[in-house]
């Protein structure tokens, strides 16, 4: 992944949303009809690809504290992976989703979700994406926590070696946060804008990540995993 070509897609992105700010409002109003609101918001499949979130949160977890424990038990010792690939992992998920998503921005910017503003027969004020409002405390739309989790699981499709296999797991990763980010969408909790940024930050720092800690060591001086002493 190239840093040049990404800013220019990102960029590229957001411009639709700069030049024609109602989009986010126009592509929500395919999930909404007046006399039953958010229509989708409790179709079974939907609350499916909601719940897996917290499923996933839960393996992923479970996976980071098993390679940590197999250092720590000399019985797990053939669970053993690199030291820094479980810091990888585990800075990816706590720097991502975790704090970036939903400390810094859901908490910050307050932005109000599709079914609290007044276009869609609530009170909040709808807000443009890349500017801060005070229409919601905490938990806010901007971007979209679950989504987030969802293209944070490129983090282990950057660990495979570059090539088909790769390729095809990091567009199952996007693919998995797209469906995530749509499910959200046709429950009125988030908007199109919100998915995407959710994309592009957490892929960003799952990659930033991957090169400064796996391939460039750069957390070398705690792990030491290239002589074999982690």
């Amino acid at each position: 992944m190239k840093p040049a070509i990404y800013l220019a897609t990102s960029v590229a992105l957001a411009i639709p949303f700069l030049v024609f700010p109602g989009l986010d409002i126009e592509v929500a109003r395919l999930f909404h009809r007046a006399e039953t609101g958010f229509f989708l918001e409790h179709h079974p499949l939907v609350i499916l690809i909601y719940d897996s979130i917290a499923v996933l949160k839960t393996l992923i977890a479970s996976l980071v504290a098993l390679m940590i424990l197999a250092w720590i038990i000399p019985a797990l010792r053939r669970l053993r992976v690199r030291g820094a690939v479980i810091a990888y992992i585990a800075l990816s998920f706590l720097l991502g989703p975790a704090l970036v998503t939903n400390e810094i921005l859901k908490n910050n910017t307050g932005r109000a979700r599709p079914a609290q503003v007044v276009e869609f027969g609530k009170k909040a004020n709808f807000t443009p994406p890349f500017v801060i409002s005070n229409q919601c405390t905490r938990n806010c739309a901007f971007v979209s926590g679950h989504a987030s989790l969802g293209f944070a699981m490129i983090t282990f499709a950057f660990l495979i070696a570059p090539g088909a296999r790769r390729r095809t797991a990091v567009a199952a990763a996007v693919a998995f946060g797209a469906i995530v980010g749509i499910g959200r969408m046709m429950q009125g909790a988030h908007w199109l804008s919100d998915v995407i940024f959710a994309g592009l930050i957490n892929i960003a720092i799952a990659w930033a990540l991957y090169q400064w800690i796996v391939r460039r060591d750069g957390l070398g001086f705690l792990f030491n995993w290239r002589s074999g002493k982690t």
